[in-house]
């Protein structure tokens, strides 16, 4: 999601109910109302953000740090040719910003402790590292030792955890996992696995806007809630898939009862299959309609660059399936990779479906 919820709730819904009772204002009662501030509240915290191409939906995008201090952590992993295992480690530069580096043990050399350095990677602040096995190990119980396998042979897993406030509360978790080329980490599937949002539908009004009736203001107990909350599934075989299983829910505040009640859920399962074309795990392979597309490095960015028509793209994340799903109308934005290895945002209106090559 664009933006996502911070940590200190309770505090805020006590703050929320006595603005709530002092100012007396009263809720919205237009769906139009809801979509249109949301929307503003959304695109104005995507312009504070900056992120990067290719930066999942519902991600809380780096921002300055705030001197936390989180794990720094290490796994032993065979991704690469080469016998035997290689350490991956993830460490903090900040709270918001940190680097995955994975290294080759190398005896020989003394210098560097025994360790050589192959690739380090931008990660974030990463709270969890794992590793995937997605083909068969060899015979001698070393994946690495079979010179022709696969890049998705073996992924490496990390789950970063964003925690700010830039124009609402919001925290969300980020997992995105890589695989070796041969030369390098790539990134070949990422996606939000865990996001809560909370802000003021009021936040933005002017006060010709604001002001309804007999001086009420719309605002104080407009408090809403998008919350999502994934299960991640691997799948080996001879076309390897990531399972997404999510439920997703969009709350209103009752400050009578100080909760948080449902207007709307629903449970969303998506499959993102193995594609040696674009090398990543994607959901689906569209082309761009005649009149051509806009790409966005950033969801409603202003400005973008021109897509010609006739490019095939994959889409690697649809936003009407995600939890802003819930309280945007279409036409949805696709997170998409181009050809030349980019990746941005479209809008899905744009772009043209090519189910038969859905699993290329």
């Amino acid at each position: 999601m664009y933006v996502d919820m911070g940590r200190r709730r309770r505090k805020h819904a006590r703050v929320r109910i006595a603005q709530a009772r002092r100012d007396s204002w009263t809720r919205p009662a237009s769906a139009v109302a809801l979509f249109g501030i949301c929307a503003m509240v959304l695109a104005a915290n995507a312009l504070w953000q900056r992120l990067e191409p290719g930066y999942p939906m519902g991600a809380a995008v780096p921002t300055a740090s705030s001197g936390q201090v989180g794990p720094m952590l290490s796994l032993d992993i065979d991704i690469t040719a080469d016998p035997g295992c290689e350490v991956a480690s993830s460490r903090w530069a900040s709270s918001q910003e940190g680097v995955i580096e994975l290294y080759a043990r190398d005896e020989s050399s003394s210098k560097s402790g025994g360790y050589r350095l192959l690739d380090r990677v931008q990660a974030g602040p990463v709270v969890e590292l794992s590793q995937v096995a997605l083909a068969p190990s060899a015979e001698a119980g070393l994946l690495g030792a079979q010179p022709d396998k696969p890049i998705w042979g073996v992924l490496l897993v990390a789950a970063a955890e964003y925690d700010q406030s830039v124009g609402a509360m919001s925290r969300s978790t980020v997992t995105t996992a890589y695989a070796w080329d041969g030369r390098k980490l790539v990134e070949v599937w990422s996606a939000t696995t865990q996001s809560e949002a909370v802000w003021n539908l009021g936040w933005g009004q002017s006060e010709e806007t604001a002001v309804i009736g007999r001086g009420a203001r719309l605002g104080a107990g407009d408090w809403v809630r998008l919350t999502g909350v994934s299960k991640v599934e691997f799948s080996a075989g001879p076309r390897p898939s990531i399972m997404l299983r999510s439920s997703q829910r969009h709350e209103s505040y009752d400050e009578n009862n100080d909760v948080f009640t449902t207007i709307k859920s629903r449970e969303v399962a998506q499959t993102y299959y193995w594609s040696d074309r674009w090398n990543a795990f994607i959901l689906s392979e569209a082309i761009v309609g005649r009149d051509g597309a806009t790409g966005m490095e950033y969801p409603r960015a202003a400005g973008g660059f021109s897509i010609a028509a006739g490019t095939d793209l994959a889409v690697l994340e649809a936003e009407g399936q995600c939890v802003e799903g819930l309280v945007f109308s279409p036409p949805h934005l696709l997170r998409v990779k181009l050809p030349d290895g980019r990746r941005c945002f479209v809008g899905e209106g744009s772009v043209l479906p090519m189910p038969s090559r859905a699993m290329v």
